[in-house]
């Protein structure tokens, strides 16, 4: 069984359909992997720029520093996305910090992960999950805004699990449909065999019925007659 043309027409359907779908998958998650990593950090800037212009519209007049405060706070918020703010002054003080902050502070925690940079950066020891920090300076003021990378790394590890309850299902799909095409495409060839081993001396006469399609098999049994034929 194991030897026969049959089971290897099996085996190689089910190592190629296996291999495309793994294939197709790893291009889908990478797709979805820098789609949604670019989004994000596209959100990132998009944020420090409006708490930025926020800050710098109307700098050092009397009440704005609230009002900023208060915009600042309404907008984080209801942000759809969890993001973290801290604005330090020129003093080097706290001016402002989303709630969400609680005791911590992303200064601590850009420090330890190196030179802060006006591009997203990931920082992955603010608690015991993965960031996005960015730093960006206003007229009198320096921005730091993070968002955690859960929101990139939840929808493609439910793609990863997705595929991994899909893929024993589809192997076994594959090998059932390469099974059934194999014993399709040789149907044919055991009808020819059982013929062939009835033809005997005294049945020369008897010929394999012709195959009306002109493929591999149609030739196959053309050449046999012909060959009964000539005996």
């Amino acid at each position: 069984m194991f030897r026969s043309v049959r089971f290897r027409i099996t085996v190689w359907y089910t190592a190629v359909f296996t291999i495309t779908f793994g294939l197709i998958f790893w291009l889908m998650y990478e797709y979805a992997s820098r789609t949604l990593s670019g989004q994000l950090d596209q959100s990132i800037i998009n944020e420090v720029r409006w708490v930025k212009t926020r800050l710098d519209r109307h700098p050092g007049r009397a009440g704005d520093e609230e009002a900023a405060r208060e915009d600042i706070f309404e907008h984080v918020s209801f942000y759809p996305i969890k993001e973290y703010v801290e604005i330090w002054d020129s003093a080097g003080a706290i001016f402002y910090q989303s709630p969400n902050l609680a005791q911590d502070t992303l200064a601590h925690y850009l420090a330890a992960a190196g030179p802060s940079s006006s591009l997203p950066i990931t920082v992955t020891n603010f608690r015991n999950h993965d960031i996005r920090v960015i730093t960006q300076k206003a007229l009198r003021a320096t921005v730091l805004l993070a968002m955690p990378v859960e929101s990139v790394t939840t929808p493609v590890n439910q793609l990863l699990e997705i595929f991994f309850w899909l893929g024993p299902g589809v192997i076994l799909v594959a090998a059932a449909g390469g099974a059934y095409l194999a014993k399709k495409s040789f149907t044919k060839i055991n009808q020819v065999i059982e013929i062939a081993q009835r033809i005997t001396a005294d049945r020369l006469h008897d010929r394999i019925p012709e195959h009306n399609a002109n493929d591999e098999i149609g030739k196959i049994i053309s050449t046999f007659n012909e060959m009964i034929s000539r005996l």
